[in-house]
């Protein structure tokens, strides 16, 4: 499913909240860490959307 609003900022603050888990946890060398946020960051979105689908646009003009 094409990920929403609700899904994409939980994604970002899953993937922050992780990255900032690998910035402190592990030895890992910082030029990883685009990558790996990235990766962490569409991962968790990408999940949330199965949780909060985006609504469609009949949808969101009702319940406003």
């Amino acid at each position: 499913p094409r990920v929403g609003e609700r899904a994409a900022l939980a994604g970002l603050v899953a993937g922050l909240a992780a990255m900032t888990a690998v910035y402190f946890a592990t030895p890992l060398a910082w030029p990883w860490y685009a990558l790996v946020g990235s990766a962490l960051t569409f991962a968790f979105g990408w999940s949330a959307s199965y949780y909060w689908p985006r609504e469609s646009p009949a949808t969101a003009a009702v319940s406003g």
